[in-house]
């Protein structure tokens, strides 16, 4: 701002100075670009950031579990664990295997069924990590 009040003084006075008015312009500009590479700076770093939750967020596994049907196919899964930062890979194993327990195990529809435990992941894809079989009565 000071700049700008020396060149309107400098106006008023009757003094044109190309020069003065030339230094001036050219130092406006070298503030703008600081600015502008600052901003750019901090929006890199943004930009950092957010990409590297998205990865997160893309590259987490998780755990279904799925009924082997007649055909001896995967199908229906009643159930998705997602591994969270808070959760490790045998928790959220443990977490399925006890939904396996409470739902399926002891479950009148599912009864004479062997169902699987799966482990996804985006790099390594499905995984069968246990097959489990009902209780038959």
């Amino acid at each position: 701002m000071k700049l700008i009040q020396k060149l309107e003084k400098s106006k008023k006075n009757g003094k044109p100075n190309k020069i003065k008015d030339l230094e001036y312009k050219v130092k406006c500009l070298e503030q703008t670009i600081l600015k502008m590479e600052e901003a750019t700076n901090e929006l890199r770093k943004i930009i950092n950031r957010i990409k590297s939750n998205v990865d997160v967020h893309i590259n987490r596994q998780f755990t279904e579990i799925k009924v082997m049907e007649k055909d001896d196919k995967w199908g229906d899964y009643s159930g998705t664990f997602y591994i969270s930062s808070d959760d490790e890979k045998e928790m959220v194993l443990k977490k399925a295997r006890v939904h396996f327990d409470k739902y399926f195990k002891d479950g009148i529809y599912h009864k004479h069924k062997k169902l699987g435990l799966f482990l996804f992941s985006p790099r390594s894809g499905n995984r069968l990590v246990e097959e489990m079989i009902t209780t038959s009565e």
